[in-house]
């Protein structure tokens, strides 16, 4: 498929040969791995080092909150970056990161090796985020990556139960630095960006559309709300007596289901438009989320978990996508980590205080406002694109007809 050219996409943009999108996938799931599984180590802590549910939230945040951060610093020059360099970068800081939390009980030095990890995470997910903006059909790479990164999720959940009976949170860890040494043997295949600095300097920040900045605040709401429920969702699942194994398998079905999820996305495309599908899908999480919180079944538990996260990961794609349409210069997607890693700290930090303040219940409240605020400014998205202004559908149209 040749590249494109269009009116609101000034640089050349790029597609991946097979080999070289599944060393970008393997290497994002690698970035990701420890959010993965995050429920279970958050639970490991807990449970070997008797942390309360806000200070184990609290390095959660703490780690999330270092992906943000790098992932902004990163975006704003993303393009100056060698890309295959710079991801090795960021994977040595994930090994080293994850191997010196496997040997750290105390929480304040637990908080340093996850900080080595968030900046790890940071400069691989931004890299790769940037890479996945610049083809000619961004919701469909991302829906692929989102997709790979179900399934990836689906393995750790099968495993990671068994790693932490046999050796508890340590065990854990060590497994996460093993799988990020087994990621350089990818670094051989991993793409290399295609648009040079010299063609980007001409892209301003004023070159963004306004309905992306809104989707950038939007996602990072969203994943508040997301993650102040998927940081307990273990310790939910125990208070319905489940045992550490059975919550293990539902997770680890969920995250195979979830799969649908961005395939979903991918098959719909702009079919609806950018905005109905997100609207319908974060209503119905509004609903899944309180009855999540609320359900004193077994059943209901089981199927509600994969409910919930089979919706953000159909979501992201169109969120992904909007912020490529955007900036075709590729600083909002590169960023979109960042919105969702800040989202995720904010929703661990807020989630543990609310937890011990409220328990679970207060928690559905919380991450059920957070939806209610992304429906509205999911509706203010859909105004700015159907402006007479926007030329953005048009151009994707385009785009479509031209592939």
């Amino acid at each position: 498929m040749p590249a494109h050219v269009t009116p609101n996409s000034p640089v050349e943009r790029q597609d991946f040969s097979l080999l070289q999108m599944a060393a970008l996938v393997f290497v994002v799931c690698t970035g990701f791995s420890s959010q993965m599984v995050m429920p279970l180590w958050i639970g490991a802590i807990i449970d070997d080092y008797g942390m309360s549910r806000s200070v184990a939230g609290s390095i959660g945040a703490a780690e999330m909150a270092v992906v943000a951060i790098v992932s902004f610093a990163l975006a704003i020059r993303v393009h100056r970056f060698k890309a295959r360099s710079t991801v090795l970068v960021g994977l040595v800081c994930l090994i080293c990161g994850n191997l010196l939390a496997a040997f750290m009980k105390d929480p304040v030095a637990l908080t340093a090796a996850r900080v080595l990890v968030g900046c790890g995470k940071g400069i691989v997910v931004t890299i790769s985020f940037s890479l996945a903006a610049g083809t000619s059909h961004p919701i469909r790479a991302f829906a692929v990556l989102n997709a790979s990164y179900a399934l990836f999720s689906t393995v750790f959940f099968l495993v990671m139960p068994a790693v932490i009976a046999a050796g508890g949170a340590s065990g854990c860890f060590a497994v996460l630095s093993a799988v990020s040494v087994v990621s350089l043997l990818a670094m051989t295949r991993y793409p290399e960006r295609r648009m040079q600095g010299t063609d980007m300097h001409r892209m301003s920040f004023r070159n963004i559309q306004g309905y992306g900045l809104i989707a950038f605040v939007a996602l990072i709401v969203l994943w508040i709300g997301h993650n102040a429920i998927w940081t307990f969702v273990e310790r939910i699942g125990l208070g319905l007596d489940f045992t550490a194994a059975q919550i293990g398998q539902v997770l680890s079905v969920a995250a195979f289901i979830t799969i649908c999820g961005p395939s979903l996305a991918r098959v719909i495309d702009t079919r609806f438009g950018h905005t109905q599908p997100v609207l319908a899908a974060i209503s119905l999480k509004v609903v899944i989320t309180l009855l999540l919180v609320y359900t004193t079944s077994q059943w209901m538990y089981a199927a509600l978990v994969p409910a919930f996260m089979l919706l953000a990961l159909f979501m992201l794609p169109y969120f992904q996508g909007i912020l490529s349409l955007a900036d075709p210069a590729g600083r909002l997607a590169a960023a979109a980590s960042a919105a969702m890693t800040m989202g995720s700290s904010l929703g661990s930090l807020l989630g543990g205080w609310t937890a011990d303040t409220f328990d679970y219940e207060g928690l559905g409240w919380v991450a059920a406002t957070s939806f209610a605020i992304v429906i509205v400014m999911v509706a203010m998205i859909t105004r700015r694109l159907g402006s007479p202004s926007t030329q953005t559908a048009p151009v994707l149209e385009t785009q479509r007809e031209a592939g």
